[in-house]
Parts: structure tokens; C-alpha cells; sequence
């Protein structure tokens, strides 16, 4: 008997986007033409939703639909438990925010963020690494910029330049987004001038892909909370944070944490791989206050920079 399971897929994120964006018009009483960031200021105002997923509620493979995060407290007895033919399940969340402790030019194992790994860029030489923009800083960014290790000091106590930033996809502002409906990535690779070694290893990574199956079994390893698993649970899902900005992302990966938190402050930046395979699935780069933890689809930040980890 073959089993059957609802998986990432360009028709997938295609058809949950559009349930996404008629829900929160329902919701709100705006148009499904909204762009998703004006969709989610209103939700958030009038009924507390901070974004709207869709994958796993239940523990059956096939047991997928609309999961509604809302504030914790907030008033859901009038949320509908089905719509448009998907069923809906309600969430109670904390705020979502970066998972790094502070901004900075410093790339950290220990501090700001994390090294998720080391790879090639197509027709260049040289070893770059890949984490997330945020760890270098919210603003300011420039291509050529140093980068450096936190936890490396040169003889007078300063941190040592290891690379330079060469490209970036950094946050952009909802009030600065206009009719663009959100970001779709918090990533960026360095080009190293000497050997960085982060203070974990995966081992022999398999290959690199985003079409997974909901409810798969992931892990990461990060600077904060070590090696951590958890379970996707959302396919694809849309949010926005409002700490210390308004930002909006779309079509992001949830992983729900099995037994704790997933993540902390400064495992921004990890690689999550499946528990099996250890392929690599998408980068860390938020979570909320419980469980859950976003990351973006590794195919997009790969084919963003031309990057092939190693």
C-alpha cells in the first residue's frame, strides 16, 4: 500500500497562497487584490492574526488546511473551521521576531547568528558562506563590506576579518513595500578569506531540496539551543512580525519544535535538514515565543545567489 502525503509543490504554494489572501479578505472585510501585507495590518488590528498557513492539523498525513496564527488571548469563537472547502485550525502564537540576538557586522558561532554552511557560487572561485541578512545588520548593508568572526580576536583583543559580504536579500519595511505583497527571503553569502569552522557539523549532507512532505522530520544545529527537531507543519505560510518593524513575509516554512523550542535568539542563520537524509530543506531566520520556527525554502536562497552548499 502506498502512502499518501501532501508535499510542497509550485501548485501547492500557488493554491495555499490563494486561500490565504481570500481568508484574510474575508476576514477583513478588503479585497482578495489587497497585497498581503495591508491584509495582515488589518487581520492583526481587528482579530489579532498575526499570518495564515497551510499544512498539517492533524496527526494523518492527509490531515492538511488553513492554520490561522493568532495572539494568545485574543477572541476565536468567530473564526470559521472551514473555508472555501479547507478546513481551518486556529494557532495561538506569541509575536514572531528574528531569531538573533542584535544586529551588527558580526558573524558569530556564538553570538549574533549562525554559519548555516559553506559552499560555491557558480563561475566564481573561492569558498562563501550562507546565513541570514539580518545577522550583519538591518541596515547599511553594502556589498565588499568585512565580515567578521565574533568569537576570533587578533592580538590587540579585535575581532578578525574572515570574508566580505557579497550579496544580500535583506528585509524590506511593510510601509516601504508599496503594492509588493511581502518578502520572500532574510538571506545573504560572504565571500571568506580564510577557513571558517563552525563549532558544529552535520556530517555528509544530502541533496539539497524544498518539496517536502508535510509533517517530515527536520533538525538543525545552532549556537543557542544545539541540535533541536521538530516537524514541518506548514507548507507554506504567510506573517508578518511587528518587532522592532513591520515586516511581511510569504510562503515561509513552519517548524513546530518536538518537545521545546526549536530555536532562540542567535540560531538565526541555521541550516535545517530532514532528521532523515540530512537534506537540506531551508534556512532559520525567525520564530515566535512557543514552538515554532520560520524558515525560508532552501531552493529559493540557492538559486537567488547561485549557491550550491558543499
Amino acid at each position: 500500500m502506498t502512502l499518501i502525503t501532501i508535499s510542497r509543490s509550485p501548485a501547492l504554494v500557488t493554491y495555499a497562497q490563494g486561500l490565504q489572501k481570500d481568508l484574510l479578505a474575508n476576514l477583513t472585510g478588503l479585497t482578495p487584490g489587497t497585497p498581503f501585507h495591508e491584509l495582515l495590518k488589518a487581520a492583526d488590528a481587528r482579530h489579532g492574526i498575526m499570518g495564515v498557513g497551510y499544512g498539517s492539523i492533524g496527526p494523518g498525513p492527509l490531515d492538511n488546511g488553513l492554520r490561522i496564527y493568532v495572539r494568545h488571548g485574543w477572541n476565536t469563537t468567530t473564526f470559521p473551521t472551514s473555508f472555501n472547502g479547507a478546513k481551518v485550525k486556529t494557532i495561538p502564537s506569541s509575536p514572531f521576531r528574528f531569531s538573533a540576538k542584535c544586529g551588527g557586522l558580526i558573524l558569530s558561532d556564538q553570538t549574533d547568528g549562525c554559519l548555516g554552511c559553506v559552499g560555491k557560487v557558480n563561475n566564481k572561485n573561492g569558498n562563501y558562506l550562507l546565513t541570514c541578512s539580518h545577522v550583519f545588520g538591518f541596515s547599511g548593508l553594502a556589498a565588499g563590506m568585512d565580515v567578521y568572526d565574533g568569537m576570533a580576536v587578533d592580538g590587540h583583543g579585535d575581532p578578525i576579518v574572515v570574508g566580505s559580504l557579497e550579496a544580500f536579500e535583506s528585509p524590506i519595511k511593510d510601509s516601504l513595500l508599496g503594492a509588493s505583497q511581502g518578502n520572500t527571503m532574510d538571506a545573504a553569502i560572504a565571500l571568506l578569506s580564510q577557513e571558517v569552522t563552525p563549532g558544529f557539523s552535520y556530517g555528509n549532507l544530502g541533496v539539497a531540496h524544498s518539496e517536502v512532505a508535510q509533517n517530515t522530520s527536520v533538525c538543525k544545529q545552532g549556537p543557542t539551543t544545539g541540535t533541536t527537531f521538530g516537524t514541518i507543519v506548514d507548507l507554506s505560510m504567510t506573517f508578518h512580525m511587528t518587532l522592532p518593524n513591520s515586516y511581511t513575509f510569504t510562503d515561509q516554512m513552519v517548524v513546530a519544535g518536538t518537545g521545546g523550542p526549536f530555536c532562540d535568539n542567535g540560531d538565526s542563520g541555521s541550516l535545517v535538514v530532514t532528521s532523515q537524509g540530512l537534506n537540506p530543506v531551508g534556512l532559520l531566520f525567525a520564530r515566535d515565543s512557543d514552538q515554532n520556527a520560520i524558515v525560508t525554502p532552501i531552493d529559493r536562497i540557492l538559486t537567488q545567489f547561485g549557491f550550491a552548499i558543499s
